[in-house]
């Protein structure tokens, strides 16, 4: 009898002592599952982040750009419209300055025609 006490102490030891390396080996898988878990979640949340951080930048270029192309757009065309407007009245006053030009000399061939004729014949200046 002694010696079956024995065996069978010996077997619940090593039961005892498998189950302790099981619930060991268990915890241990637990704590890498949690390990994964959390690192998973951590680049999954920092992936997040990146992305939007990345859509937010894309945004606040494409804002500056537009901008950049609306005022330039805005400051050529006044640049034009000025250079325009500056043709226009280039063009009025020299078709003022023309016309009365135009005036003077038809006036000027008046006078000499009538002076012309005012003269007595026969006297010469």
């Amino acid at each position: 009898m002694g010696r079956s006490k024995v065996s069978t102490s010996i077997v619940k030891w090593s039961e005892d002592l498998s189950n302790r390396v099981s619930v060991i080996i268990r915890r241990y898988i637990d704590h890498v599952h949690f390990a994964a878990y959390m690192a998973l979640l951590f680049i999954t949340f920092f992936h997040n982040l990146l992305v939007l951080f990345c859509i937010i930048l894309y945004m606040f270029v494409c804002f500056v750009c537009c901008c950049l192309i609306l005022y330039l757009c805005i400051l050529i065309g006044m640049y034009v419209q000025f250079w325009v407007f500056c043709f226009i009245v280039l063009f009025f006053v020299l078709f003022v300055c023309e016309c009365v030009l135009y005036y003077c000399h038809r006036l000027s061939t008046q006078l000499q025609l009538t002076n012309i004729s005012c003269k007595p014949t026969g006297t010469e200046i």
